[in-house]
Parts: C-alpha cells; structure tokens; sequence
C-alpha cells in the first residue's frame, strides 16, 4: 500500500481502536476483580450460614455470572484481533 491518503486513514483506524481496546482491557479486568469479590463473598456467607451440609448455592450465581465474564472477554478479544489486523494492513502485510 503506497496511497498515502489510505495509510492515514488506517493509522486513524488503528488509534481509535487501541484506544477502544485499552478502555474494554480496564472494563474486563474490573469486571474480573468485581467477579472475584462478589462471588467470594457469596462463599464466605454461605459457609458461615449454611456450611458444607447444604447445597452451595453461590456456585449459581458464580456460574450464571461467569457466562457473561466470558463473553466480555470474547468482545476483548475481538477487538484485539482488529487491532493486529489493522497493524499488518499498516505495515503492507
């Protein structure tokens, strides 16, 4: 690609998306902290009210939770795959 009007239209493309993809980045991993405490918590309340002789219940929420956990790591992960994309397009490959 030698067309300096399209290189910088990519390198414009590509800023916006590292910028969208450092903002989804923090948005997962507080996703991930937020995940991790919540579902400790539910844990810790289960053990102390109910303990081991029931059912563990906080494993629903875990679950139901880890579902969407995984799909906003996917849309980061996409977005990823845009960035490298747009990075090899800017270097000719």
């Amino acid at each position: 690609m030698t067309d300096p009007f399209d290189r910088a239209v990519i390198r414009e493309r590509l800023e916006r998306n590292e910028h969208r993809l450092r903002h989804a980045q923090a948005g997962w991993t507080w996703h991930l902290k937020v995940y991790l405490a919540v579902n400790l918590l539910l844990a810790a309340i289960w053990l102390v009210n109910d303990g081991p002789t029931s059912d563990p219940w906080f494993l629903w929420a875990a679950g139901g939770w880890a579902v969407g956990l995984y799909f906003h790591w996917s849309g980061v992960r996409a977005r990823q795959r845009k960035v490298e994309r747009l990075e090899a397009q800017l270097a000719g490959g």
